[in-house]
């Protein structure tokens, strides 16, 4: 399908996109997607941490306060709603689908756009590629009910301790997962040498 786009745009989208480190612009070849090691998804995981602690922070502020947490609710249903019946992308992604209804709910659309800007749902993609997620699903949810149940009760603080250690726990199965990955690469080369 033809879009009736000159160059321009083309060219600045993808200046964008590299300046967000989603491509990279490759001289005279055009532009590829960039691709995220275990260890830009461990640094990635240290930032989104301190504005998902904000978000869930805001939003028990807000539902103690009086707040509407209607969408949340829906948005905690879904994470629930067989969970392993989906594939692990988009399981993850209602998990980010429950911080932007946070974040709504907290009445600060800075979080969303941090965490958008931050390519979040991109990363994602990397996300499933160094997390068993099927093996733990039970850790995921168990740690979005005790979220979950933390913003619900208006405790700002139980909320934003449980997301740091749900990232914490996130950033140890990539880190099992990159030691896996490297375990079985030196057996295969040693297999290959012998």
């Amino acid at each position: 399908a033809r879009l009736d786009l000159s160059v321009a745009p083309v060219r600045e989208a993808l200046s964008i996109l590299a300046g967000r480190g989603v491509v990279q612009l490759l001289p005279d070849r055009g532009a590829v997607m960039r691709q995220l090691t275990p260890q830009d998804v461990i640094q990635l995981w240290e930032i989104v941490s301190a504005i998902g602690c904000t978000g869930v922070y805001m939003a028990a502020k807000a539902v103690a306060a009086g707040g509407d947490p209607m969408l949340l609710e829906e948005r905690y249903e879904l994470i629930r709603d067989a969970p392993t019946k989906l594939s692990p992308l988009p399981f993850l992604l209602r998990l980010n689908d429950y911080h932007w209804a946070a974040h709504e709910l907290a009445g600060n659309r800075y979080l969303t756009l941090a965490l958008e800007r931050l390519g979040l749902p991109y990363w994602d993609h990397y996300l499933v590629k160094f997390i068993d997620v099927r093996t733990h699903i039970d850790g995921y949810l168990a740690n979005y009910r005790r979220l979950h149940e933390s913003i619900m009760a208006g405790d700002g603080g139980a909320a934003s301790a449980t997301m740091r250690y749900h990232a914490a726990w996130s950033v140890d199965l990539v880190r099992q997962g990159r030691a896996d990955v490297l375990a079985m690469h030196r057996r295969q080369v040693r297999r290959a040498g012998a």
